[in-house]
């Protein structure tokens, strides 16, 4: 698959942070993942969500630098690789063969050099636009937690589909695109919205090849975090493809 019309990023900015500081931030947030119930929960999920489904591949986007500038984007950042490390964890149990461990592939293109080296100590490699797109079949698990609009986009025209998908809700995004586009929403559509109308039909459309459930979030697992609108993975849901429809993975309907 070729991502003809790619998500764009404008200026970004970084703060001065070495791969020791890297590792230490993470390694705090990482104590603070593991010791919630939100852990607990997701490994649960995870294992039974993959108990008849095959993942050969986990693919994220859109996870962010570990050099952002506000704490609070670096912290969500590293509760989010914190999870997903858990996930591939569950994913590669009773895989004692390791040359039949799922891979993971990351793309961002806000990651430094520091960020692209730190995630490979985790054996995560950084992928460029496109090739993050080009890695999804039917036995993929993608992850993306607060993603651009147009990144689902993407995801939705491609030949496959993923097996699962983690990501923000998705079923209120032709109500989103409406609402950005009202005379109060109007000056501020280009901010919150890449899509058109008819993309957004196709992702909802998409969604409903799923079943649906929430992502473990429990607030008070993440203190630091007191206001809803920040928590990690506040609107986060998990996407399972139906295994009624597996045989026709990479066969959908599209607008």
């Amino acid at each position: 698959m070729t991502a003809e019309r790619s998500p764009t990023i404008g200026y970004y900015a970084w703060v001065q942070r070495t791969l020791e500081d890297i590792g230490k931030a993470f390694a705090a947030c990482q104590h603070e993942w593991e010791t919630s119930s939100a852990k607990t929960l997701l490994e649960d999920q995870i294992a039974r969500i993959t108990k008849d489904t095959h993942i050969t591949k986990v693919v994220t986007f859109a996870l962010g630098s570990f050099q952002e500038v506000y704490h609070i984007q670096r912290y969500r950042s590293n509760i989010q690789l914190a999870a997903l490390i858990t996930m591939l964890e569950c994913i590669n149990k009773g895989r004692d063969d390791s040359s039949q461990h799922a891979e993971c592939f990351i793309q961002d293109p806000h990651f430094s050099k520091n960020d692209q080296r730190f995630l490979s100590t985790h054996g995560i490699t950084v992928v460029d636009d496109p090739e993050g797109f080009n890695r999804i079949d039917s036995t993929t698990l993608v992850y993306m937690v607060r993603a651009y609009e147009d990144i689902y986009r993407v995801i939705s025209e491609g030949p496959s589909r993923p097996a699962v998908l983690i990501c923000d809700r998705l079923d209120g995004m032709v109500r989103s695109h409406d609402r950005a586009l009202s005379p109060e929403g109007l000056p501020y559509s280009k901010y919150v919205m890449g899509i058109n109308r008819e993309e957004a039909i196709n992702i909802e459309q998409m969604a409903a090849e799923y079943e649906q459930e929430d992502f473990p979030q429990m607030p008070e697992d993440f203190p630091q975090l007191p206001e809803e609108e920040y928590r990690p993975f506040r609107e986060t849901c998990i996407y399972s493809r139906r295994h009624e429809t597996d045989d026709n993975s990479d066969k959908h309907t599209k607008v």
